[in-house]
């Protein structure tokens, strides 16, 4: 499988270097907006920014932001923060194929009308998009460094959801699927208020 991420930051960085294992990905390309990542990951197989000293898959590769090349993997990966992700799905739309999206956000749109990325995605691509949800409670510095995490895959379509769990999922990245995405949404936006509210008290 070719998957596209879209954001060259600590969670598409450290999502690509742990499923980059899995003998069913073949390629990995991260498009970032930072020009110095994409450097660094090309010619260092290494995002100093985010992780440095930690080598990256050979399957692992960049771009710079290019929409009609990212539509053309088997699946896009949206790693970036949700007050992004409207923007992003809007530059998608011109080339997009419908292939499937992976949202990682966790939050809501921050100006109205406050929709969720499943919303956005929908009312963005078609309401027929392939859509689902990954929520993981574990780091990124966890996530790279290859310690077990369980993780949390949404979608409304089945058949979906268990071929991009068998593509994602191996012996240190555990993934439990559900049809509830408004549930597993609204878990993320939950996990960002307690982290805020816990590093406050703090």
């Amino acid at each position: 499988m070719n998957l596209a991420i879209i954001g060259s930051g600590l969670f598409g960085t450290s999502t690509a270097q742990c499923i980059s294992k899995n003998q069913s990905i073949e390629n990995i390309t991260i498009y970032g907006r930072n020009k110095k990542v994409v450097e660094q990951i090309n010619r260092h197989h290494e995002n100093k920014s985010c992780f440095p000293g930690v080598k990256l898959n050979e399957k692992i590769h960049a771009s710079s932001l290019n929409f009609e090349e990212a539509v053309k993997a088997d699946l896009i990966l949206i790693a970036i923060p949700s007050h992004a992700i409207k923007s992003i799905l809007e530059e998608l739309k011109k080339y997009y194929k419908n292939t499937p999206i992976v949202a990682t956000n966790k939050g809501i749109e921050t100006v109205p009308p406050y929709r969720f990325s499943h919303q956005m995605v929908k009312e963005i691509l078609g309401k027929n998009a392939p859509f689902l949800y990954l929520y993981t409670r574990a780091f990124a510095k966890s996530i790279i460094h290859g310690e077990l995490t369980k993780n949390a895959l949404a979608s409304d379509n089945s058949n979906l959801l268990n071929w991009v769990r068998g593509k994602f999922e191996n012996e240190t990245y555990k993934i439990q699927i559900t049809d509830d995405i408004i549930g597993l949404e609204t878990a993320g936006v939950m996990k960002n208020i307690t982290a805020i509210a816990s590093g406050l008290a703090e």
